[in-house]
């Protein structure tokens, strides 16, 4: 589909890249080494780059789902 992809192992490793700016979509599991999948979406929409990302996990519970909620606000 002529996609680009890239792997991290983990948020700060994202936050860090030199190429932040440059992707357009996130895939992000809730639970990734350091700082959580939530987490690295308030950093991301605190620094002006609110990238659009789908979650994925098998943690997921009604708590984390409020907060999601509550971040998109």
């Amino acid at each position: 589909m002529g996609f680009g992809t890239e792997l991290f192992g983990g948020g700060e490793d994202f936050l860090g890249s030199p190429k932040l700016r440059e992707f357009s979509c996130l895939i992000l599991d809730v639970q990734v080494p350091g700082i959580d999948g939530l987490e690295l979406q308030l950093r991301l929409a605190a620094a002006a780059h609110p990238i659009p990302i789908i979650f994925v996990t098998a943690y997921g519970d009604e708590k984390r789902a409020r907060r999601r909620c509550e971040v998109r606000r």
